[in-house]
């Protein structure tokens, strides 16, 4: 294995650490780790997409790739009419997600493995991807 972040590595020394990011008069913590994208901290483009994002109405997003969850827990706790199902095929990313959501108080996500789209069962209106968001005109069932 190579070690990289879209892989499954059990026997990757576990180097946990807490990033804090203040987004919109919001503090969050995420815990991250060895073997996950963006790991030493909130990446630039992340952070880009969050500030440029607007939601003004009640939808769902999926958040593909979601990593320890910095995308679908931001977005989730600012905008608390929003429900974010975030999946992500890295075993110990999608533990750091669904810990980093309850550390941050998010309960609007559902944090799950899913290689793209291949478990997600929902109606969606948005999806987020490593290009960006797509805000869906007609929502689709996958």
């Amino acid at each position: 294995m190579s070690n990289q972040y879209f892989e499954n590595n059990p026997n990757l020394k576990s180097e946990e650490h807490v990033i804090t990011y203040y987004f919109k008069n919001t503090t969050l913590k995420f815990t991250s780790d060895s073997g996950v994208f963006s790991k030493g901290g909130i990446d630039f483009g992340s952070s880009l997409l969050l500030k440029s994002l607007i939601i003004n109405d009640e939808v769902k997003l999926l958040d593909v790739g979601c990593g320890y969850g910095t995308i679908g827990v931001t977005v989730a706790k600012t905008n608390p009419q929003v429900f974010v199902d975030m999946v992500d095929v890295n075993l110990r990313a999608i533990e750091l997600a669904k810990r980093n959501a309850l550390n941050n108080s998010v309960s609007n996500v559902c944090v799950f493995e899913s290689n793209m789209y291949e478990n997600v069962k929902d109606v969606i209106d948005a999806i987020h991807t490593a290009g960006g968001i797509a805000i869906l005109a007609h929502p689709v069932k996958s």
